[in-house]
């Protein structure tokens, strides 16, 4: 997400205020700069007010929550029944039949300078437990925003595991409790660049995404000469109990080493896995240009610090000699599609219903912060490519390329997150001036109770017909996994 500052005017006055306090001694300047950079690196999200529009005539927007702060990702308890994470406040609110909830179910003190904050969310329901994961970097001395108000550096990038607890009473609250820690990753120097998503897999272990905390240099990051792996630069794996030795490495067998299932990724605000195949696929920030879109295979490197973008593109890189492999068990790939003027792409889902029309079911929609723009891709037949034609064919939108064939939507504002809902609509998450929306898309003549009756139906048909011919997911992942190994 690129960089919003608070008014050059009002840094200034803060700074002269403090020369004249202390007297532009050495030691004053230097409060004063760093008084100044904590000012100038706490971003303002501010996004125009959304008016989303949909390219298909025959879909239509609705809102379903407007008033959130600044909220970052959303998962479903049951159908209308939603928690969103809000970044800096720590507050995990639930929206149900489009109501806000008096109270939040959860709230965590959070670091919140620049990416910093409050970043992930998802629940699972695995053998009748029923677990909330929270993503975000705790703050070191438990207020909210004391790393940039007080200097407090955060406690770490920590992902944490929540049973819900229902309330009791016509009025009573769902709430999180049993807080057990299962990833404490690093959270220094930053304050950017630490990643956000969290996903359950195929396998029911956790996955989430955490970048380089600005400009890590270690083997994740592809310094071949470089400190070993660290805990940055990767898409980490653990089991719901954070059994680390329970899981079986990719790049290393070593502990803690084999928690990394991806490395070389600079930053990511998007990560979800295909319900057909299985696959893992992620958005990722690039620097001054090239955003990427990536299938994420397991031991896939996303090439991050040599090359962003198509390697192709990349002046004087060699793939054999400048990247690391970790003995071949890593593989670098160029990204499936590209945007050479960067767009921050941030959420991205699977559509797997037939809710807005078989034209689009299991096809892949992302959002973007920087434009409010929503993004509607095709997979090949295999499911590891998109379907790209005209300018778009070598898998970058460039100037002047047109961009219609996959633009499905626009003027969301800053979108943070994509879901699809327990009644298979798309959901859409964004940051607006002043506040956050939720946005919810359905066809145009929408009939709900006739409609979800029509879903109902018509999953139960997939499911039976997919359980009588197909392995499961986590069978696929776990094969998949292994064939990488035993590839080395």
């Amino acid at each position: 997400m690129r960089k919003k500052y608070l008014p050059k005017s009002i840094t200034i006055s803060v700074t002269l205020l403090l020369s004249g306090l202390l007297l532009v001694s050495p030691q004053a300047l230097t409060f004063i700069e760093a008084a100044a950079q904590e000012l100038r690196e706490h971003v303002l999200h501010n996004r125009p007010s959304p008016s989303p529009d949909i390219n298909d005539p025959n879909l239509q927007v609705e809102e379903v929550y407007e008033g959130l702060e600044l909220p970052t990702s959303m998962a479903f308890l049951g159908e209308n029944d939603i928690l969103v994470t809000e970044k800096d406040s720590g507050r995990v609110q639930r929206i149900v039949e489009g109501e806000l909830q008096e109270e939040p179910v959860i709230d965590v003190q959070v670091a919140n300078n620049d990416e910093r904050g409050l970043l992930g969310i998802d629940i699972s329901n695995t053998n009748g437990a029923e677990y909330v994961f929270l993503y975000f970097t705790e703050s070191g001395g438990g207020e909210d925003g004391d790393d940039w108000s007080e200097g407090i550096p955060p406690a770490g990038t920590r992902l944490y595991r929540y049973n819900i607890v229902p309330g009791t009473g016509e009025d009573a609250q769902v709430e999180l409790a049993s807080e057990t820690l299962l990833l404490d990753l690093p959270a220094t120097p930053g304050p950017r660049y630490h990643g956000g998503p969290v996903a359950i897999g195929p396998d029911n272990n956790v996955y989430v995404v955490i970048g380089t905390l600005d400009h890590h240099e270690t083997q994740a990051q592809n310094f071949e000469d470089g400190p070993e792996l660290d805990g940055t630069s990767g898409v980490m794996r653990i089991t719901q109990e954070g059994e680390v030795a329970d899981i079986q490495g990719v790049i290393s067998d070593e502990t803690p080493l084999n928690l990394y299932y991806a490395y070389g990724i600079r930053q990511s605000f998007g990560m979800e896995f295909d319900p057909v195949t299985g696959n893992l696929w992620d958005t990722e920030n690039g620097n001054t240009e090239y955003d990427e879109l990536n299938l994420v295979e397991p031991g896939f490197n996303s090439g991050w610090r040599d090359v962003s973008g198509l390697a192709e593109r990349a002046s004087d890189l060699d793939i054999e000699e400048d990247l690391v492999d970790f003995d071949d068990r890593g593989r670098y790939s160029d990204p499936e599609f590209t945007w050479q003027q960067t767009v921050a792409p941030t959420g991205l889902d699977f559509l797997d219903s037939s809710a807005l029309g078989a034209e689009y079911q299991n096809d892949l929609f992302v959002g973007d912060y920087n434009n409010g723009n929503l993004y509607h891709f095709d997979l090949n037949e295999n499911r590891t490519q998109l379907v790209l034609g005209g300018g778009l064919a070598d898998r970058a939108l460039d100037p002047g390329d047109e961009v219609g064939d996959i633009l499905f939507g626009t003027g969301f504002g800053g979108i943070t997150d994509v879901k699809v809902g327990p009644d298979g609509y798309l959901y859409v998450l964004t940051f607006q001036d002043g506040g956050g929306s939720i946005f919810r898309i359905v066809p145009e003549d929408l009939d709900t109770d006739d409609t979800d009756e029509d879903i109902d139906e018509a999953e139960t048909v997939e499911e039976t017909a997919d359980d009588a011919t197909a392995p499961s997911l986590a069978q696929i992942l776990a094969e998949r996994i292994a064939r990488n190994n035993l590839d080395q």
